[in-house]
């Protein structure tokens, strides 16, 4: 009973802090994006067709889910931005059991904690229905797939690893190089660890993937050239047209170690032991930042893509300094740090918070 009745007090508190980020960010103007995959969704409604009628630099997947918010409210500004804070309220959830199977369940809490104002951080413009907010939720279940199935040959899991590889990179190809290093891995440890043939899964990845891709683009079919032409070409253009990429980088780097200083502290427990599977989100933490790197970055809301390996990062260097010093007071060491990290965070932008 007393278990349960802390569980539920952590849900209670999670929630508060989700809504205390999130619940006056609603009735915001839209941002030019925002306006873009709007009206794309009200030509679709309309009988109209994107990419021919309207231009559009982004693959269909924000058009239906702008679509489905205009079905609750047509003219309404709120729905997308709900629906937005709920696939990120879904992602912090991923974050926690996938910390909950890698390192416990203290650390699962701690991580999906610390994902929320990772994810809420002011420079990184996070309070608009972009694509990244949508995007992280099928990148992150990727991985999920990963961390709980990868020892198991089901053939659902694969079909699903498939749709969410599409998935993902039809809200916005800038994971495309996550998504490939996620599935490859994992085929690679089918090959090494189960000493098993990876030809399979891979078989049917690609097809699921292939098959889904088929279903998204149906409705486009009449203008394939062009939206190729927009979603490609003049994305490949535009990232081009950037100049400086190593001085917006260094420009957020110094963004995030000026508000997250506390974070270098967690950088200690490597000198106790290395975590399990460290290395792994260290990679993916890696590419991640090497493709914001490649892209146009200068847009604050790119590293969003690099929240929840953060998160997942600071949970499994938590876990070393727990199993050195937390013994019984494991919990309260948990809480004590949660709150500290976030006061830190969140205290400079308090004003837009509340």
């Amino acid at each position: 009973m007393k278990n349960r009745f802390s569980l539920i007090i952590i849900i209670l508190l999670f929630l508060f802090l989700f809504t205390a980020l999130n619940w006056n960010s609603f009735t915001a103007p839209f941002e030019r994006d925002e306006g873009e995959y709007a009206y794309s969704a009200w030509l679709l409604r309309s009988e109209g067709i994107p990419y021919q009628d309207s231009f559009l630099q982004k693959p269909p997947l924000i058009i239906y889910t702008y679509a489905v918010g205009q079905l609750m409210s047509p003219w309404a500004v709120w729905p997308p931005r709900v629906l937005a804070t709920l696939f990120v309220l879904l992602t912090s959830f991923l974050v926690g059991v996938i910390a909950t199977k890698e390192w416990g369940k203290r650390i699962g809490f701690f991580s999906a904690f610390l994902f929320l104002p990772f994810i809420a951080f002011p420079p990184l413009a996070p309070f608009a229905a972009n694509t990244e907010k949508f995007m992280i939720l099928p990148m992150m279940g990727l991985v999920t797939l990963f961390v709980y199935f990868k020892d198991k040959q089901k053939l659902w899991v694969y079909i699903l690893a498939g749709l969410l590889s599409t998935s993902a990179i039809f809200y916005k190809p800038i994971c495309l190089p996550i998504v490939l290093f996620i599935d490859v891995f994992w085929l690679v440890y089918l090959s090494r660890s189960l000493t098993v043939s990876f030809l399979r899964p891979l078989l049917v990845i690609f097809t699921s993937a292939v098959i889904f891709t088929g279903l998204l683009l149906l409705p486009f079919i009449k203008v394939l050239p062009v939206l190729f032409q927009e979603v490609f070409a003049f994305n490949f253009s535009y990232a081009g047209s950037f100049d400086n990429p190593l001085t917006n980088l260094i420009n957020y780097l110094l963004k995030f170690l000026r508000y997250w200083w506390v974070l270098l502290f967690l950088l200690l427990a490597l000198f106790y032991s290395k975590p399990k599977s460290i290395l792994y989100y260290f990679a993916l933490l890696i590419f991640s930042l090497l493709t914001v790197f490649s892209a146009p970055s200068g847009l604050g809301h790119y590293y969003l893509m690099l929240m929840p390996f953060l998160a997942l990062l600071c949970g499994a260097l938590f876990s070393s300094f727990l199993e050195r010093f937390g013994g019984s007071y494991g919990n309260l060491i948990t809480i004590v740090a949660v709150c500290v990290i976030c006061l830190t965070v969140l205290l400079p932008f308090n004003r837009q918070f509340f």
